[in-house]
């Protein structure tokens, strides 16, 4: 039996967060009786550690003690577990938004490969899946209480319309048509899908449709396709007009006198233009060269091939714009708009002109009513002269609050839609040459001389440019 003066050389400790306890064991003296690993239970029982206790640890302790007259010091017997939370749930899309397209340029005797965007779905092809959320496992002092991990949330199947849930596995969804996916208003829909399997001309007619259009062919001159969700064309435009809410995808170019028009709320991505219109609320990519064209983009326009032009015509960008060359050696004139667009800012002067108006009255009102109060505690008869009169300005005041009220929530929402929080810029990663306009948010700067790998932004009014720095 071990001496009870042995025993008093046993000591354990917990950690304020109670997550680890310790053992110390003083050295011991010439003449010592031998421990054994159930003293340190005992110990360990009366200072209230019970959970993940080291077996294996205790008994190397107590054979250094006993074998070779070494002590312990803070030897780590216990180990709280950390709570393990619960990840919440996700949604994944089943639809291959990367699965690739051969598309022929125009010389038919080279094939590239591009991502379909709008890539075809079959009735009862699984659209959704929802994986659950991950187990969460609770954790544990070492004194045995429990701490709760967090759970993790479900995700709700998303309502997407021409879909249904599987009656096999209700976490899956499935596709109620055959149709197209794309990417609509900035979330995933599904609609109905129209192929023209040749050119859109005197064969077919306009095209107008209630879903995506896919051409396979061209688009020939005179013609109009228009679109609620979507249209991809894999061969080229001429002077016809394009018309959706959804994105617009060209796999050949837009060519023609300038006649043709492509008018978007989302995005368009085209291999090459000139001469034509493009107008999207989205951005603007372009493949290779943009040539005469008017392009307008409430997003970024940005041209992708390194070693193409941008040249001729005018491009506006609310966010900026990116390129390999701008304008020409020729010294063509190329107009370049980029952050708050002239006409937009010229309204939003009109509103907080009007609305510094109506605060101006309001705030003449208010000293009326003001000198009104004032009366009352000159002469009660002089204040009662003044009731009527009180009376009908802060009506007036009223009626002109509510119509600043009204006027700077129309202005607020006007603002945050045509406008950016980010700094607008423009971006030449090779030349820029004379002939060149810059407007930045109405401030004008013309190119004088061809600079290279230039960066362009607004500073304090003044169009300036630095070098940009190419990791």
């Amino acid at each position: 039996m071990t001496d009870a003066s042995t025993k008093d050389k046993i000591s354990c400790s917990i950690a304020e967060d109670k997550m680890l306890a310790r053992l110390s064991i003083e050295e011991p003296g010439e003449e010592r009786d031998k421990i054994a690993p159930q003293d340190i239970l005992d110990e360990l029982e009366r200072t209230g550690i019970v959970y993940s206790i080291d077996k294996d640890i205790i008994k190397i302790a107590v054979d250094f003690y006993n074998e070779y007259g070494q002590g312990e010091s803070d030897a780590v017997v216990a180990k709280g577990t950390v709570p393990v939370n619960g990840k919440d749930g996700r949604i994944e899309c089943l639809v291959d938004f990367s699965k690739p397209v051969v598309t022929f340029l125009k010389d038919k005797k080279k094939e590239y490969k591009e991502t379909d965007r709008m890539p075809a779905v079959a009735k009862g092809a699984p659209v959704f899946r929802i994986v659950p959320p991950t187990k969460a496992v609770d954790g544990m002092t070492v004194t045995g209480e429990k701490i709760p991990a967090v759970r993790g949330k479900w995700k709700h199947s998303p309502k997407i319309d021409n879909t249904e849930v599987s009656k096999e596995d209700p976490k899956i969804l499935l596709a109620a048509i055959d149709g197209c996916a794309v990417w609509y208003s900035g979330r995933f829909a599904l609609f109905p899908c129209r192929v023209i399997k040749g050119n859109v001309d005197n064969t077919t007619g306009n095209i107008s449709f209630e879903g995506v259009v896919k051409v396979l062919g061209d688009i020939k001159s005179g013609y109009t396709v228009e679109a609620k969700a979507g249209i991809a064309v894999h061969g080229n435009i001429e002077d016809a007009h394009l018309k959706t809410e959804g994105d617009v995808t060209v796999k050949g170019g837009f060519n023609g006198t300038g006649k043709g028009t492509i008018e978007c709320s989302g995005k368009v991505e085209v291999g090459y233009v000139r001469n034509q219109s493009v107008t999207a609320m989205g951005s603007i990519f372009i493949g290779g060269e943009s040539i005469g064209a008017r392009l307008y983009s409430r997003n970024k326009i940005i041209v992708r091939r390194k070693d193409v032009v941008l040249a001729g015509g005018s491009c506006y960008a609310l966010q900026g714009i990116e390129c390999a060359s701008l304008g020409a050696e020729s010294e063509i004139t190329t107009e370049v708009s980029v952050g708050l667009d002239p006409a937009v800012r010229k309204k939003i002067e009109l509103f907080n002109a009007k609305i510094s108006e109506l605060r101006t009255r309001s705030n003449y009102y208010a000293g009326q009513l003001e000198e009104i109060e004032k009366s009352k505690k000159k002469s009660k008869g002089l204040f009662q002269k003044f009731i009527g009169k009180m009376e009908t300005v802060m009506e007036a005041k009223m009626n002109l609050d509510m119509q600043l009220d009204e006027l700077e929530k129309k202005r607020n929402v006007f603002v945050s839609h045509y406008t950016t929080n980010e700094p607008s810029t423009l971006k030449v990663f090779e030349s820029c040459y004379p002939g060149v306009v810059l407007s930045f948010s109405g401030f004008s700067r013309s190119i004088e001389k061809t600079v290279t790998n230039r960066e362009f932004y607004l500073d304090k009014g003044d169009v300036v440019d630095v070098m940009i720095n190419r990791k």
